[in-house]
């Protein structure tokens, strides 16, 4: 049987993240950015800093070299 649960490691990274985007993202934030279609200052600062632009990347070229899965961890609910 195959298992398809997520590693601790993807777990606490999609906790992070979660925690990160509640910090950087609060819904006001995000209705602002849906009317003005600008988003928050410093917001793609904050992601690369994070880890979160391109994340499937080796590290030595900016990334974090996730792997897929992990990378859509924090698409996920």
């Amino acid at each position: 049987m195959i298992d398809f649960s997520f590693t601790e490691e993807q777990q606490l990274f999609q906790k992070a993240t979660r925690e990160w985007a509640q910090k950087w993202l609060p819904l006001e934030a995000v209705r602002v950015m849906d009317k003005t279609g600008q988003p928050p200052k410093g917001l793609f600062k904050a992601m690369g800093d994070q880890g979160l632009i391109i994340m499937t990347a080796p590290e030595a070229h900016g990334g974090i070299g996730a792997d897929w899965i992990t990378a859509c961890l924090p698409l996920r609910n």
